[in-house]
């Protein structure tokens, strides 16, 4: 299938690249995608040119979309206009999917007799449109750090820091990324941070050591020696509640409280559940997504663990959540799926995907400002996308 796609395309290719040729008919439709119209921030108008219909009836046809141009990018997007083909032009309006800030790569296509056949490509930058949550924020800026990343956020401001011990601040109001100090302590691939807001301050526990720090007015501080801290290597994520700040894994959980610069340590959870890859925070409620897909909600003091559900789509390498009212949203770095658990109704819903160019090992971080929700993704090299997700212009399937 893949390789008589690729051949249509060489052929088709080979077709427009001569002006004034029209060529003959043959089994398969013969395409030119069009440049898009109504170009604005609540869509845009897709159009083709059926060349030629071909011999044989075709199965469907519309377009496709993605980031590469390449049609066997498994992060394209299909938008299928109909079934049989015919002579002359077709044209759909797309009010979903379009990121805003995005250039993004068009061809028309059309199946028949388990073949796909392309169109010529055609850019887009994109201005949005008015059922999709995506926005892009910050393209293509360079951070130092290496391995991966743990975040979090004040009231103003998300941090994000990196294993490598790099250390930046996003702000949402200026839409700028900024270095700012070093964690005080260098890490390495292997080094576990969770990290959680109290009193818009940020705790890290780490296993580098037995210390525990404090990020506050933009500043380290060293608060606490001597403690319990992560020992496990498994991923943790970091919440607080009632003035306690925890870090939870799919194995155990500690709690650091300031007010007397203590820890303990306990083991909440199953061990058999599989390895955490995120998590999240509702209320006094915590969320562990696992290896193996599983939603366990489990609240203090983390020894009555529920099974809440079993996410149902493609959840690979390092996993964002994040919520909005009594929805939690969760996707992957390795997956362009993105599902919505309702946690009052129990029901399983599917957005929009996660736009960004992800493979299995990207690293990515997320963190939540003012109600509102960012993503950053490395997209290439030391190069991160940052976006936006808007819970109201969710459109779901």
């Amino acid at each position: 299938m893949k390789n008589r796609s690729l051949i249509l395309l060489f052929i088709l290719q080979v077709l427009f690249g001569c002006e004034n040729y029209i060529p003959e008919e043959r089994n398969f439709p013969i395409l030119k995608t069009l440049t898009p119209v109504d170009i604005d921030s609540t869509g845009a108008t897709f159009m083709a040119e059926v060349i030629r219909k071909g011999t044989m009836e075709t199965t469907s046809y519309g377009f496709l979309l993605n980031n590469s141009g390449e049609p066997e990018d498994q992060g394209a997007f299909k938008v299928i206009v109909g079934d049989k083909i015919e002579t002359g032009d077709y044209k759909v309006r797309l009010d979903h999917v379009l990121v805003s800030g995005y250039e993004y790569k068009i061809r028309a296509f059309a199946t028949f007799n388990g073949s796909i056949v392309y169109g010529n490509v055609v850019k887009i930058q994109s201005m949005g449109s008015s059922k999709c949550p995506w926005s892009v924020r910050l393209n293509d800026i360079s951070l130092e750090g290496w391995f991966k990343s743990v975040s979090s956020s004040t009231d103003e401001k998300g941090l994000i820091v990196f294993q490598s011990s790099h250390a930046y601040e996003y702000d949402p109001e200026r839409n700028e990324i900024n270095a700012i100090s070093n964690f005080p302590l260098t890490g390495n691939s292997g080094t576990l941070f969770a990290c959680a807001n109290l009193n818009n301050s940020i705790y890290f526990l780490q296993n580098i050591n037995k210390q525990v720090y404090e990020f506050d007015n933009g500043a380290w501080s060293l608060v606490a020696s001597g403690q319990n801290n992560l020992w496990y290597n498994t991923p943790y994520i970091g919440i607080s509640s009632n003035g306690i700040v925890y870090a939870l894994s799919s194995i155990e959980a500690v709690s650091f409280d300031p007010s007397t610069n203590s820890t303990s340590q306990w083991y909440p959870l199953p061990m058999d559940i599989g390895g955490l890859m995120g998590g999240c925070q509702l209320n006094d409620t915590s969320y562990i997504i696992t290896t193996s897909k599983e939603l366990w909600r489990t609240e203090y003091p983390f020894t009555n663990r529920v099974l809440a559900g079993t996410y149902p789509g493609k959840l690979t390498g390092k996993a964002f959540a994040f919520v909005s009212g009594s929805k939690i949203f969760i996707g992957s770095a390795g997956s362009k799926d993105v599902w919505v658990w309702d946690t009052a109704t129990k029901i399983w819903s599917e957005i929009d995907q996660f736009p960004a160019a992800s493979v299995t090992w990207s690293d990515i971080f997320s963190f939540t400002v003012k109600s509102k929700f960012y993503v950053g993704i490395k997209s290439n090299g030391s190069n991160y996308i940052i976006l936006k997700f808007d819970p109201s212009k969710i459109e779901s399937h």
